[in-house]
């Protein structure tokens, strides 16, 4: 299990199975797509009342945005900790924006 935290085998792992070029280039536009993806779909699916944050009400950016206590933020705050516990400096310059669907 302490395998998964470490950077250095988890890239020696990525390195063994995407050694070609053009699989790294595929990974490096499909895979921040497959998550902005999942997000937008999870961003339908409120939380339940029980699990959503106390006293939280959706913040309205404009009459397109409005953030709301949704599934896309359960995964994007256990992605972002997975990611900040592996490497910071790292997961801060790809957090992507989550969490916004139009009202």
């Amino acid at each position: 299990m302490a395998g998964v935290f470490n950077v250095k085998q988890q890239l020696t792992f990525y390195g063994a199975y995407h050694s070609n070029k053009m699989n790294v280039a595929i990974h490096m536009i499909c895979v921040p797509l497959i998550v902005w993806s999942t997000l937008v779909w999870l961003s339908a699916l409120p939380l339940p009342e029980s699990l959503a944050p106390p006293n939280f009400k959706p913040i309205t950016v404009n009459k397109y945005i409005s953030y709301e206590a949704t599934w896309a933020w359960v995964f994007f705050f256990v992605y972002e900790a997975y990611y900040l516990i592996l490497e910071p400096v790292a997961a801060v310059r790809a957090m992507p924006i989550e969490g916004s669907k139009p009202n």
